[in-house]
């Protein structure tokens, strides 16, 4: 059934043992899916019911790669239970409350609604009470990960995803409030940890897949463990390597989709969550060895040709501005005008001359940005804004230059160290560079963007109407 796909450790399925797998598959064609091997697999044994009929595991830890339908399942889940068990009340939370909403408010809510159950509940999306409401008075909903995040009785499913993330002193604190909730509900509460493997700093992980792993010497013990992850002895390098992953031998995700994800993440991040292996830490984002610098960089040929953008730090500590243009060998040239401490200084200097008959003045709507650009259009100039999508997609190509080497720097020291301090933060199912990251590199960035993208004629007219 599970084809090449199959899991490198695994609690064992009890043989004609009952389940909630056919109920969990029927919700699922009711929203127009049919179950993957892998989930099919993992639902039978999780769900499994001792001879009582209560459920033989009581906590459950799944390891597992990304893209291969983990998120999908897990609202799945909770959405079965729900229908299944009256006045169940289920929670989920994963790394942002943000996040957590959207997955049951935004997702798991709206594939509700629209489904023929769509008349036996409802989806709540007020932030006072948001989640999923039924007819039987279940409950499913989204809490943050925060060790005081709510004060209820939980007789259904608890689930903590992707908590790679989670420092130890969190996570005690969340299971802290969690676990003595469920304590008068041990015939039908069960709590769910999933994650990617995270890195040697993941603490409360890494001690959480040991348990699992002990739990595989115990007959009777009340964990299930099961982790999909490739062999210590295989190289992400060959395809053939890649035959474990759940997704891609279902037919999900096709080889080129891990080939993309490779390209767009660090090689720590893509090894971590797509191999599902333990990095040693967080590595670069932008290692110096790509760090180009020339002391004879060349000067643009046309003040027009050159594109500024701004950027302050989200703390506003910091601010910088800084202009890029290309080479006549198709490289860009970048170099700090001004970076320093606080923003005060940002916007008189974009008032002045250095502003004016350049090709576009750029940045990226964060709060602070704006600020700055609702004084520059109060005073009769423009900021050429990108939307989210074009920062994410600034951030990625920045990268591919850089480590294609078609990134001349100046030398200076600040652009250095942001190149060398870079962070990420999610966007979607993809990244950007973080806006906790120095504002020189986030510059850099939406200048090479806007760079490539603003109209050629630039904003001359709006900049020096004289």
């Amino acid at each position: 059934m599970l084809g090449t796909a199959v899991p490198k450790f695994s609690s064992r399925i009890t043989a004609g043992a009952r389940s909630d797998l056919p109920a969990v598959e029927k919700v699922a064609r009711v929203l127009g899916v049919e179950l993957l091997p892998w989930q099919r697999f993992w639902v039978r044994l999780i769900t499994e019911r001792t001879a009582l009929g209560t459920y033989r595991f009581k906590t459950i830890i799944l390891t597992i790669s990304r893209q291969t339908g983990k998120t999908f399942l897990l609202k799945l889940l909770l959405l079965a239970r729900s229908l299944q068990q009256k006045k169940a009340q289920s929670v989920y939370t994963c790394q942002t409350y943000k996040d957590s909403w959207r997955v049951i408010v935004a997702e798991l809510g709206t594939d509700f609604e629209r489904s023929a159950l769509g008349g036996y509940g409802e989806s709540r999306k007020s932030h006072m009470d948001p989640g999923l409401k039924l007819r039987n008075n279940s409950r499913v909903r989204p809490i943050p990960p925060d060790p005081n995040a709510h004060g209820l009785s939980l007789s259904g499913l608890v689930v903590l995803d992707e908590v790679f993330d989670y420092t130890e002193e969190q996570a005690n604190g969340l299971l802290g409030n969690l676990t003595p909730a469920m304590s008068n509900y041990a015939d039908t509460a069960q709590l769910v940890i999933c994650s990617t493997k995270g890195t040697a700093e993941s603490h409360f992980l890494n001690k959480q897949l040991k348990r699992g792993q002990d739990s595989l010497e115990e007959p009777d013990s009340s964990v299930c463990f099961t982790e999909w992850s490739m062999a210590d002895s295989l190289s992400i390098d060959d395809r053939a390597s890649w035959d474990f992953h759940p997704g891609l031998a279902s037919g999900r995700i096709s080889y080129d989709t891990i080939l993309a994800a490779r390209e767009q993440l660090t090689e720590g991040e893509f090894t971590r969550a797509f191999a599902n292996v333990v990095t040693l830490t967080k590595d670069e984002l932008l290692p110096l060895r790509h760090f180009k610098d020339s002391s004879s960089q060349s000067s643009p040929a046309r003040r027009r040709d050159v594109v500024l953008a701004y950027e302050i730090r989200s703390d506003r500590e910091r601010s910088a501005l800084v202009a890029a243009w290309r080479t006549e060998d198709d490289k860009f040239a970048v170099k700090i005008i001004k970076s320093g401490q606080g923003a005060e200084w940002l916007t008189p200097l974009l008032q002045s001359d250095a502003t004016k008959r350049i090709k576009t003045l750029a940045s990226d709507p964060t709060p602070q940005n704006l600020t700055v650009n609702d004084e520059l259009t109060h005073k009769g100039k423009k900021t050429y804004l990108l939307s989210t999508k074009q920062y994410g997609t600034a951030s990625i190509a920045f990268k591919s230059l850089y480590q294609q080497d078609r990134i001349v720097f100046d030398g200076d020291l600040a652009m250095q160290r942001a190149i060398s301090t870079a962070k990420t933060s999610k966007l979607g199912d993809s990244w950007k560079l973080s806006h906790e990251s120095e504002p020189e590199v986030i510059a850099a960035a939406v200048a090479i963007k806007a760079l490539q993208e603003a109209p050629a004629s630039g904003y001359q007219s709006i900049y020096d109407k004289n």
